[in-house]
């Protein structure tokens, strides 16, 4: 009997931590979405501010920039079609050459030879490490160029991961462009397996920041950046068409705008601290949110899996393995399943495991139908695990949904619409 009460005080003891844990966990939420709620009105007075400049700057990219969430994108786009002599009516190779040339001014270390002849310029070269904004090669050496203007988050051993992968090609230089000249890659961070890539990042690393904000005027030649020293290099050569010049000045007059947004809303900005910092109660609960806010990229990840992964197993008949948590599944068709998981590196993966014999044409068919089923996938590579996989042969887009920056139901809107659309497409491949 003695036993019996003990235990069952034991139980109460329990349950009544839960509910005090849970007392504490549902007051901080509520306290951390009223810190965020009492930010409403500054964060649309900062986006009023910000529209108004971008209207008393128009040109024409600030329409189309407007409309892009992920701007980096834009800029890399932009560079590629400057940067690449086969662009139609404004590829110049005289513009590539004032890159490689601003490159060696700026780290003498930078090999511009080697590029000569046939020159391919890649956006989003993929790789078994990532994906490089910007990749440019001959047949014998290469550049690459990792494009932070929208102040991206670098990711894990990036620059290294994107050395490793140069196809077997001399990295001539790794060119690093922050949007200011304050931005710099983290390599001290990188870990331990990575670090023998930081000796040649260093030695061919230039920093070339979109805007020099210590540039005096535009004859100074020692505040580098992309808009004077790149662009407004290429608008001096002799001899440019007229699409060149139009689109290289329009480009020139866009850039200067991430200085004046950024000096547009330093008063806002000094609010928020101002906020931020009034009382104790505030720090405590802006470092709750930062600590939460540096773990979304995983958190969210999973919050999206699961969420997405619960609404197709309720409503379009996946499964799940006991062998492979946080994956689900469903068979198409006999051999063939689609699934959806996302892995330790914050990615969710979408995709086909094929359970029968492969060969090279299947593999294709199946990569082939992946990118054309999923054209908009810009977050992630078709990734092909060779074998690792005890089950098939698993391939797969993956997504980073941080890099999404959208709200909750509509990425979640947008990994069920796709999920749909690859069923559609495991049913109409034929093997």
């Amino acid at each position: 009997m003695g036993n019996n009460l003990d235990c069952g005080r034991q139980l109460d003891d329990c349950k009544a931590a839960i509910a005090a844990h849970n007392a504490v966990l549902a007051r901080l939420i509520a306290e951390h979405a009223e810190f965020i709620s009492s930010f409403h009105e500054l964060a649309a007075e900062r986006s009023a501010v910000i529209k108004e400049f971008q209207s008393t700057h128009e040109n024409l990219f600030t329409g189309i920039l407007s409309l892009i969430r992920r701007k980096e994108e834009f800029h890399s786009e932009m560079l590629k079609i400057f940067l690449d002599p086969q662009t139609p009516d404004i590829g110049d190779e005289r513009f590539l050459r004032v890159f490689l040339e601003l490159l060696k001014k700026i780290n003498p270390q930078v090999e511009t030879g080697g590029f000569d002849g046939q020159i391919k310029v890649e956006r989003e070269a993929s790789g078994e490490n990532g994906r490089i904004d910007l990749f440019i090669y001959s047949e014998t050496h290469a550049v690459i160029i990792e494009n932070k203007m929208n102040n991206a988050e670098d990711r894990r051993n990036q620059l290294a991961r994107y050395v490793a992968q140069s196809c077997g090609k001399k990295v001539s230089a790794v060119v690093y462009i922050p949007q200011f000249e304050d931005g710099e890659p983290p390599l001290d961070d990188y870990d331990e397996e990575w670090q023998k890539y930081i000796p040649e990042i260093k030695q061919k690393l230039v920093i070339l920041p979109a805007i020099n904000r210590r540039r005096k005027d535009e004859q100074d030649t020692n505040a580098n950046d992309i808009a004077c020293s790149f662009i407004g290099g290429c608008l001096k050569l002799e001899g440019i068409t007229e699409p060149q010049r139009y689109m290289l000045s329009q480009y020139a007059k866009l850039l200067p705008t991430m200085e004046g947004e950024s000096k547009m809303t330093e008063t806002i900005d000094m609010e928020f601290i101002k906020e931020f910092y009034k009382d104790e109660k505030s720090i405590e609960t802006l470092e709750h949110m930062n600590d939460v806010w540096g773990k979304r990229k995983k958190l969210l990840s999973a919050l999206v899996c699961q969420s997405t992964g619960y609404k197709l197993k309720k409503d379009f008949s996946f499964y799940e393995k006991k062998e492979y948590p946080s994956h689900f599944f469903k068979d198409v068709s006999d051999g063939m399943c689609i699934f959806l998981y996302h892995d330790d590196d914050n990615n969710l993966h979408l995709g086909f495991l094929y359970k029968n014999k492969t060969n090279a044409n299947v593999k294709k068919s199946l990569a082939e139908k992946l990118e054309e089923t999923l054209p908009d996938s810009c977050f992630g590579d078709v990734d092909d695990w060779k074998g690792k996989q005890p089950d098939g042969y698993w391939i797969s887009t993956k997504f980073s949904p941080a890099e999404y920056n959208e709200p909750l139901p509509e990425m979640e809107k947008y990994f069920l619409d796709s999920c749909k659309a690859l069923e559609k497409a495991a049913k109409e491949l034929k093997f």
